[in-house]
């Protein structure tokens, strides 16, 4: 069996993991771009992981995600990156070319695989990562349609790029809290215990499979 951790932002997150995972490292990052990938590069070097898998809940911005669904990211990309002036490249592209970095397929294919198993509604799809937690028509109709995004939230991509920089698979696991629209403040603070217990039963339910197979 290869070792596997799992991160997570914030204790509401944490939590529920802990207790349906008690042998399994989990790491609290903290929000924010910054301190995902600082927790990653310190829970890189301390636990010396196989595979990574971050987990908690996002914002939908595909019409089809309704709040506690499962979306599981084929890849994931950091909307606010502007380099354009300098480089002339989209939005979201590195400084190194990177834009939208590919999970892990084999991993990301078990977690769905889990999600539906447990009888939850869930697919592949596109995350996307900024510092903003997004309560806007406006701005969530402008990430879905800008960068083909299906959900918002403000750690993953970081996160990923940290691990694809050490070569570390990762799985990114979300489970929608709200709409990122402007009632979201309202509907992520109803929906949020909920979606991080749902998010923390598919990583219990897949995690010793992806283990197996890497």
């Amino acid at each position: 069996m290869k070792k596997i951790i799992i991160l997570a932002a914030m204790g509401s997150e944490t939590a529920p993991l802990a207790r349906v995972l008690p042998d399994t490292p989990i790491v609290q990052t903290g929000v924010g771009k910054v301190a995902a990938a600082s927790a990653t590069v310190k829970a890189i070097l301390e636990h010396k992981p196989d595979g990574i898998v971050f987990v908690g809940v996002a914002g939908g911005l595909a019409s089809d995600l309704a709040q506690l669904s499962v979306l599981i990211a084929q890849d994931a990309l950091q909307w606010d990156v502007d380099l354009t002036p300098v480089n002339g490249g989209n939005l979201g592209t590195l400084n190194d070319g990177r834009q939208a970095i590919a999970l892990d397929p084999k991993g990301s294919e078990l977690a769905l695989q889990a999600a539906r198993e447990l009888g939850y509604h869930s697919r592949l799809g596109r995350v996307v990562t900024g510092d903003m937690f997004l309560s806007s028509n406006e701005k969530s109709m402008w990430l879905h349609h800008t960068f083909a995004a299906d959900a918002v939230e403000m750690e993953g991509a970081a996160a990923l790029q940290v691990a694809d920089d050490f070569q570390i698979p990762m799985v990114l696991l979300r489970v929608i809290s709200d709409s990122a629209d402007d009632q979201a403040a309202l509907t992520y603070t109803d929906f949020l215990p909920k979606a991080a217990e749902r998010a923390a039963l598919v990583a219990e339910h897949f995690l010793p499979r992806w283990s197996e197979s890497l």
